[in-house]
């Protein structure tokens, strides 16, 4: 038995995406596809084109699916090949896109991506001729593709080594400079890309989704999302670590009025919290935790909902202890989120826990490409610090009607103003305010603490949030118009109005999740 081979040169095909020289950029190479026949005689190129040539002019769609289907389904690539060999000689203009299609993803399928390219280059030809459309479909097959052989190459340094990577962002940007393409078809690309580990470009896609709805809007258009596809790019994102980028997805989401469920909040929570733990019960300063976190502080009347809250946020059922009897909570609560186990010394280190030795292989694989931490393994990617800061949340005790000492009460209101005005820690400050009765005296005394300490410069850099709590309770989660007339006054006589945000949330709809933690960014992911 003897080989004969098939040389395609890339002077045969046209340079692929029309721009760029598919050998300068290391996009595509010379090569050649091997064909094993059981004769003793070399076959040649006229001999197979001969004898291997289609019929396109009588149903050359389905001829042509047919005998892909039997090919791959008899896991013949040799044959396959065969065809493709004919395909460049045959009449491109003849062959409809199905028959494209189904010819890339069987070469794929087969491990023949070099070759799936050349077929796809083929066909760019006639969109650059105008004789056919740029395909996303296929576009957004082989995105996905390339970004996989990629992320199986990660480390590989070779120069005779293809830059999957380019060549599925050379195919991205042709197929969105060509078509008006969908912020879903963005965000499938943008997930492909986080598996790959390939942050920056995942954060360009979820950009470019973002100006394909605002294009959409400015045309009075609508187009339909699926919350899936976002939902799993946000927990990709929190699986190593890029809160930041979760953000950018949220904010697509909200644009596009894609409309966020339970998982969307489960996917949030677990990419922004890894660990979450109970410290200890404070009541002065003198007895704070001594190490040293960026806060986060819940204050309100009592009953209003704090610890729920607490909950709520980090994605907990019972970390903070909840109940219906007003007062229960009689000290400031530390809880200590994305800190370690043991407790030491908590320091930002940007990749690696320099605490613990992590293991050769999960260390080599940093070494060789720093952005493939979306490539390790579970047990290696345990020993890869994420980019999240721990911090402090702190439950207070409420205000107001609690069944406690007045004595009590009154300690626990110059403790605030202790904490709010000494604690260099402090970052962002949460009122809560119950959402179905608006504020009460006790959160105007609030307000005026609060007003009093940043005229003067007490709490410059501290941000200040209202939270309007139990929206759940009113028709269609909505807040009454009176309540939030009420709130914006009362903000207004303490002159907080411009400087303070105003949130609506649901402990049990899960309703202001996101909102919540967009400011508590200050204390993660924003903290010098």
């Amino acid at each position: 038995m003897t080989s004969a081979f098939v040389s395609i040169s890339n002077s045969n095909l046209i340079p692929l995406f029309g721009r760029f020289h598919p050998i300068q950029n290391k996009c595509l190479t010379h090569h050649r596809i091997f064909i094993v026949h059981s004769s003793s005689k070399p076959a040649s190129i006229d001999t197979l084109t001969s004898t291997l040539t289609f019929n396109f002019n009588q149903d050359i769609t389905q001829s042509s699916i047919d005998s892909i289907n039997q090919n791959k389904i008899s896991n013949a690539p040799r044959k396959l090949i065969r065809e493709v060999v004919d395909l460049h000689h045959g009449s491109y203009e003849d062959i409809s896109d199905v028959t494209y299609r189904a010819m890339i993803r069987a070469l794929v399928q087969m491990d023949r991506i070099l070759l799936a390219l050349d077929v796809y280059s083929e066909r760019h030809k006639l969109v650059l001729l105008n004789l056919r459309k740029h395909d996303s479909e296929i576009a957004l097959f082989l995105v996905k593709t390339l970004l996989f052989q990629h992320q199986k190459s990660s480390g590989n340094n070779s120069p005779d080594s293809i830059d999957f990577k380019e060549c599925a962002t050379r195919i991205l940007d042709e197929t969105a400079h060509g078509l008006d393409l969908s912020h879903d078809w963005f965000m499938k690309c943008a997930l492909a890309f986080v598996k790959a580990g390939e942050i920056e470009d995942c954060a360009k896609c979820i950009g470019r989704a973002q100006e394909s709805i605002e294009k959409l809007k400015s045309e009075n258009k609508d187009g339909e999302s699926f919350v899936g596809i976002y939902n799993e790019v946000i927990r990709h994102l929190g699986k190593i670590g890029a809160l930041n980028v979760v953000f950018d997805v949220l904010d697509v989401m909200n644009l596009a009025n894609i409309q966020k469920d339970n998982e969307t909040w489960e996917f949030l929570a677990n990419a922004a919290v890894r660990r979450v733990e109970f410290v200890k019960g404070v009541v002065s300063m003198d007895t704070m935790p001594d190490q040293e976190l960026p806060e986060a502080m819940f204050i309100g009347r009592s009953n209003v909902g704090k610890s729920s809250l607490v909950n709520m946020t980090v994605g907990r059922k019972a970390l903070a202890h909840t109940s219906k009897r007003p007062g229960k909570t009689q000290q400031f609560n530390y809880f200590v989120v994305n800190g370690k186990k043991d407790a030491i010394e908590y320091k930002d280190k940007s990749v690696v826990k320099e605490q613990k030795k992590m293991s050769k292989r999960a260390m080599e694989k940093l070494r060789k490409n720093p952005n493939a931490r979306g490539n390790l393994g579970r047990s290696e990617r345990k020993e890869i610090k994420e980019d999240l800061k721990a911090f402090y949340l702190v439950d207070c005790p409420g205000v107001g009607y609690a069944k406690v000492p007045k004595e009590m009460q009154e300690s626990w209101t110059r403790f605030i103003r202790d904490f709010l005005s000494k604690s260099s820690r402090l970052r962002v400050v949460f009122h809560l305010i119950d959402g179905r009765h608006g504020p009460m005296d006790d959160d105007r005394l609030l307000l005026e603490m609060v007003s009093d300490l940043k005229s003067k410069e007490l709490m410059s850099s501290v941000q200040f949030v209202i939270v309007l709590t139990k929206v759940d309770k009113l028709d269609k989660s909505k807040v009454k118009s009176g309540v939030m007339q009420q709130t914006v006054q009362a903000l207004k006589t303490v002159g907080l109005l411009e400087s303070t945000p105003i949130i609506s949330t649901s402990s049990q709809s899960k309703i202001g999740r996101d909102e919540m933690w967009r400011y508590l960014r200050s204390v993660t992911i924003d903290e010098a």
